[in-house]
């Protein structure tokens, strides 16, 4: 590639001889070259170009022929560096072994059984993931950040001995599934077993959750309600209450083979739970965030406007943000956004809690949300 001179010329008349002649106000050299970048087929999943050239040589993976082909907007901006072999096609065993067995109907009804029994373990299991409660925890933080209450010292030290607490509950709840989900691998298992096994499990997890969370939050709770400038911050902790007495209710009531587990006493169930504010039609607060985004007012703007917290109002555009009504970049500066999504890409496996100390920067758990939402969907998650 050699430099090419670019001139500036401007056209005048000559009056002496009357004529247009034209005269040089300026130029510039340089190589005639457009910026471009390498990414990998993997790495490149979710995104779109006019130009791009490929190098599928080496493919390794089921479907990756396909993903790198199907980046370009047409076959003109396509350039192969490398011939396209038979090999370069992998297709996954598990679609393969699909298809075989689907057109075998033979025993549909067996596989049938035998997926809703599948399923309903799975469903079992699910009612003791602690992940919702985790999430309440980081509500709470939020919260508390956001608002100038009293005694704020003294409540952050609560919820972090309430975090721990919870942290190594949904440790113990992560244990009984993994183990769980092993016994009921084996060919033989055994109901009456599986019954008492989760009953034991039942009476563990509800008396852990009313003593280490419920009973030291309505503490809580009685203490602020007394205080002032309070309020938001109480309803914040009223909303998690009723959170917990709902995931204790989903754990007394889990089903195995079509019937109700526990037989015992719901001892823990809140006979007088605080009072639900009243509700919105399902999804009726996220549209009104939405069409207060969309009218152009800020975050900060929509929860003053709407008397709630800004954390809540985050968790609004985070459903918009994996539902892609919302584009992060519209509610995050694009540079903000590259350095957390490099951070939620090189962690898949961390929670909010552990993935915001790697964060290089100042971030809420909301604004860490969007960015998780915003990798799963580049990620063909979403």
């Amino acid at each position: 590639v050699e430099p090419v001179e670019w001139k500036n010329t401007r056209y005048e008349l000559d009056e002496a001889t009357d004529k247009i002649v034209i005269n040089e106000i300026g130029s510039f050299k340089q190589y005639p070259l457009r910026l471009a970048w390498a990414v990998t087929v993997h790495k490149s999943q979710g995104l779109t170009f006019d130009n791009v050239v490929l190098d599928l040589a080496n493919t390794f993976a089921a479907g990756q022929l396909y993903v790198a082909l199907s980046r370009c907007r047409s076959l003109e901006g396509m350039t192969l560096l490398s011939k396209i072999k038979p090999e370069n096609v992998i297709t996954e065993n598990k679609v393969v072994s699909f298809y075989e067995a689907a057109n075998d109907l033979s025993n549909v009804d067996e596989q049938l059984s035998r997926a809703k029994e599948v399923f309903e373990r799975e469903q079992l299991l699910k009612a003791f993931r602690h992940d919702k409660i985790l999430s309440y925890m980081d509500q709470w933080q939020d919260t508390l950040l956001e608002k100038d209450i009293p005694n704020k010292a003294d409540s952050q030290r609560l919820i972090n001995d309430v975090r721990l607490a919870t942290q190594k509950l949904a440790g113990v709840a992560n244990n009984f599934i993994f183990k769980m989900s092993n016994y009921f691998d084996n060919e033989k298992v055994d109901k009456d077993f599986v019954r008492e096994r989760v009953s034991k499990a039942i009476d563990y997890f509800t008396e852990q959750l009313h003593a280490e969370l419920v009973t030291p939050l309505v503490k809580h709770e009685g203490e602020y309600s007394v205080k002032k400038n309070s309020r938001g911050y109480l309803s914040q902790i009223e909303d998690i209450e009723v959170g917990l007495h709902k995931f204790i209710k989903r754990i007394y009531r889990v089903h195995y083979l079509d019937k109700k587990v526990y037989t015992g006493e719901e001892i823990y169930l809140s006979s007088n739970p605080p009072k639900k504010k009243k509700k919105l039609e399902k999804g009726a607060t996220y549209d009104i965030t939405y069409k207060m985004h969309k009218d152009g007012k800020s975050i900060n703007a929509i929860a003053k406007d709407r008397g709630l917290s800004v954390g809540t109002i985050e968790t609004h555009i985070a459903k918009l943000i994996k539902e892609q009504k919302v584009s992060i970049f519209d509610v995050m500066k694009d540079k903000r956004v590259e350095k957390a999504l490099t951070v939620a890409q090189s962690y898949p496996d961390l929670n909010l809690s552990e993935l915001i100390k790697k964060v290089p920067f100042r971030v809420t758990f909301g604004e860490l949300r969007w960015v998780m939402y915003y990798r799963d969907i580049l990620e063909g998650r979403g």
